[in-house]
């Protein structure tokens, strides 16, 4: 794979776009996922069902870009 389609591939896991139930455009950046968790976990200190969804959202696409990294 080619450092540009690596850096494609990360930028599509790093930013997704995608519909929502009502059909707007949702776009999901991973920096700013995680600092909404952030603040939540900090001002509510307690982890909530969503802040450990999003946590985990987070792991996930970090895991995706390291194996694209690896390869």
């Amino acid at each position: 794979m080619t450092p540009e389609r690596k850096l494609k591939a990360i930028k599509k896991i790093f930013e997704r776009t995608y519909k929502d139930k009502d059909g707007y455009r949702v776009t999901t950046h991973m920096y700013y996922n995680l600092m909404g968790a952030r603040i939540d976990l900090e001002r509510d200190e307690y982890v909530d069902r969503i802040c450990l969804k999003t946590i985990r959202d987070i792991e996930k696409r970090l895991g995706q870009i390291s194996n694209l990294l690896e390869k």
